[in-house]
């Protein structure tokens, strides 16, 4: 196996009084440290964004599953109030779904 040439990245020395190398791709290491930095933001940003929305969305699938637990009980058992905590709790599913969709920064729980 050849080993990785570390000269082929340099195309000349930079006239910079530091003496930075110039890069082949002709970016100095300060210009590919700040793309990086606002890749590494955006990225940050996308992040936060998933991770509110996943919050909401097993928010919503919880509730809808209880719902669903709680309308099979009360058609069984014919008691009105679990009827009605299952189109609460239906409506509260619902609810969380809209907003993990398009408000997934607007309700922090967690």
């Amino acid at each position: 196996m050849r080993p990785f040439p570390i000269a082929h990245y340099y195309v000349a020395e930079s006239p910079h009084p530091l003496g930075e190398p110039v890069f082949a791709g002709g970016k100095a290491p300060a210009q590919i440290a700040r793309a990086l930095r606002k890749r590494a933001t955006v990225a940050e940003k996308k992040r936060d964004l998933a991770l509110a929305a996943y919050h909401h969305f097993e928010m919503s699938s919880a509730s809808v599953q209880i719902a669903i637990v709680l309308a099979s009980a009360s058609i069984i058992t014919t008691i009105p109030a679990l009827f009605w905590t299952a189109g609460a709790l239906g409506v509260v599913g619902v609810a969380f779904c809209v907003i993990g969709f398009w408000f997934p920064t607007a309700v922090h729980l967690f």
